[in-house]
């Protein structure tokens, strides 16, 4: 008798599940006899939560309402045959494009296998490519190469560089000797970098050098290894890189078995803003 109640129970509990499943409506409200059905809200709800991470707070029929205005937007639009307009369209085919390298690109990297050794291999390019020097260096900015090369001549007569840099440079660090702290080759100009590499702590450069913001004369304080990322802090952003390069990978092999002609009239010149 126990087993048969045990067993009655589990039945009315399963008839009340399916009951309350199948009183879910699958459309959850109607436009103008246009359906909005769960699985657009769905749709919706988790671009929406794509979007919005940090709301926690927003009601269910909130968002139904925000489908609502969306589908009552689009009736009006076909109202109005906005499709027709030419602008319109055009617009309309650039968001299609977008979609569709959206697509394209997930499905080419969707097939994309990475290992440890790819991983790996691309981890030992970065290092062998990155150059790990950071220079502490002070410098006198000047607007002319005569003026910068008066600087040196002034050193080499004895002159102080941090008394220099307050007297001749037109920078403002000037006021502080001329420091710049600690710099690498990935966030100095590269002609800097390039005039600092030889030379030896406490020595400065024996001949001006320009950059976009005028004439230098550069002191080395000091120079020192950074220490690299290991494998692990840098995982994410190999697997990024790996990606991106089996990407261009396939559009270049798209664009080597196509046909493409570009009109010879056309200038390569910077866009104007």
């Amino acid at each position: 008798m126990k087993f048969f109640s045990l067993c009655l129970l589990a039945f009315l509990n399963l008839t009340q599940t399916c009951i309350a499943a199948e009183q879910t409506p699958s459309v959850l409200a109607t436009v103008n006899n246009i359906n909005i059905t769960k699985q657009d809200y769905d749709q919706y709800v988790a671009q929406w939560q794509l979007q919005n991470k940090s709301r926690k707070d927003t009601k269910k029929e909130d968002l139904l309402a925000e489908l609502i205005q969306i589908e009552l937007i689009k009736q009006e639009a076909q109202k109005l045959n906005i499709d027709t307009d030419p602008d319109f369209a055009r617009q309309l085919e650039m968001i299609k494009t977008r979609l569709y390298i959206r697509e394209i690109t997930r499905r080419a990297i969707e097939k994309l296998t990475i290992s440890d050794e790819m991983i790996q291999k691309k981890y030992n390019q970065m290092l062998s490519s990155t150059d790990l020097s950071e220079y502490r260096i002070n410098h006198i900015l000047t607007e002319s190469e005569q003026d910068a090369a008066a600087v040196i001549t002034l050193l080499n007569e004895g002159k102080t560089f941090s008394d220099l840099a307050k007297q001749k440079s037109i920078d403002t660090s000037g006021q502080t000797g001329g420091a710049l702290g600690w710099v690498s080759s990935a966030e100095m100009d590269a002609s800097i970098i390039n005039a600092v590499k030889p030379l030896k702590a406490n020595e400065y450069t024996q001949v001006p050098v320009q950059t976009q913001f005028g004439w230098h004369v550069i002191l080395l304080q000091e120079q020192r290894q950074k220490v690299p990322y290991t494998l692990s802090e840098v995982r994410g952003e190999l697997i990024k890189i790996i990606k991106g390069e089996h990407f261009a990978h396939y559009i270049q092999a798209l664009h080597d078995n196509s046909s493409v002609t570009i009109n010879p009239e056309f200038t390569t010149s910077t866009i104007e803003k």
